[in-house]
């Protein structure tokens, strides 16, 4: 990415960085439709797709064409997304090579500063465990380098619902119902 003349980003984009999906067709389907009326021009989906949920083929039809220091050290991007953890967190590594944690507050923009390098992990469209039921996902502004993480409610009770009817195992219904 290169600058322009007045200094903004030429090719800057608002990436939606989405993980652990799930199967979980109906938090896909708000988390999708919440990101576009974000503005959201990209989308990034960082695995998990199914699993758990009752909805594996359509989530799949949908999507088609703590050692953060660690991580941070092992690669030289300045911004790092991952997934799987199932819960939202945001580390960066400073330049004397400390790292640390934030806990993202929803719909609270977070300055992607310079001088540090990041791990952006958005949480969990389809299975958040962190006693929130509603989805979760990251907007990415690369033009601000501002990153936002987003809680979008959906209709839990009826993928919970939808999991029991397809025989898989009650729990899994219950955690969404939780957001545990």
């Amino acid at each position: 990415m290169t600058a322009g003349p007045d200094g903004t980003k030429v090719g800057a984009m608002r990436l939606a960085v989405l993980t652990d999906l799930h199967a979980n067709l109906e938090a896909v389907d708000a988390v999708l439709t919440h990101a576009q009326a974000q503005g959201a021009e990209q989308l990034a989906f960082l695995g998990d797709l199914v699993g758990y949920g009752a909805d594996p083929g359509p989530v799949v039809d949908v999507l088609s064409a703590v050692d953060a220091g660690r991580s941070l050290r092992s690669v030289t991007a300045r911004q790092i997304f991952s997934g799987h953890t199932h819960t939202p967190s945001l580390y960066h590594l400073g330049p004397s090579g400390s790292v640390g944690a934030f806990r993202p507050v929803p719909g609270t923009p977070i300055k992607l500063t310079a001088f540090h390098r990041w791990l952006v992990i958005p949480g969990s469209v389809g299975q958040p465990r962190d006693g929130n039921p509603a989805a979760c996902y990251a907007l990415l502004d690369d033009a601000t380098d501002v990153v936002v993480f987003h809680r979008v409610p959906y209709d839990a009770e009826s993928a919970a619902r939808k999991i029991r009817a397809a025989g898989l195992p009650g729990d899994l219904g219950a955690r969404l119902e939780s957001g545990g």
